[in-house]
């Protein structure tokens, strides 16, 4: 499986804060962005790391990312929905957004039926953070494995293109 390290910060000589992504498709091209940030408070380590991935013939868009749990967050979170929307065709958001199913930037992203919570269609509702957000395609199934040494569960999801879309 092929891997990619985008850090942000580098601490003691060596890569420190980054957002990675492990991909058994060949990755065409990438790009790293850094999020609005507020320096004071030394929370300038935050990211968006977009891949785009040849799946079938179509390119998809693959955004990743980890927003920060303070006040900059709002900023960074319609940073990333912005880039999101931006992107035309089959597109996927992952990460830890911080925000729960009561923020309304995602009640508003959701509202136009274009884009979908991932996790809640494969397995329902509950309280998270992590976010799989897809525009294109459709659930096939999906699930979770329970925190580990993380503090965070792993959520996973399956997709195929939207046949309506084509």
């Amino acid at each position: 499986m092929s891997w990619l390290f985008a850090p942000t910060v580098n601490r003691w000589f060596q890569s420190y804060y980054a957002n990675g992504i492990l991909s058994n498709f060949e990755v065409k091209h990438w790009t790293q962005e850094p999020l609005p940030s507020d320096r004071s408070l030394q929370r300038a380590f935050r990211n968006l790391v977009t891949v785009v991935v040849p799946i079938n013939g179509r390119d998809v868009t693959i955004l990743v990312t980890h927003l920060d749990r303070g006040e900059i967050r709002q900023a960074q979170l319609e940073f990333v929905l912005d880039r999101f929307k931006q992107i035309s065709g089959p597109a996927i958001l992952m990460g830890d957004l911080n925000v729960d199913e009561s923020e309304v930037l995602l009640q508003q992203l959701f509202e136009t039926g274009e884009h979908q919570d991932a996790i809640f269609q494969a397995i329902g509702d509950f309280w998270r953070l992590d976010w799989i957000i897809t525009r294109g395609f459709e659930v096939l199934e999906g699930g979770y494995t329970p925190r580990g040494i993380s503090d965070h569960a792993h959520y996973w999801v399956e997709l195929k293109f939207d046949s309506t879309k084509d």
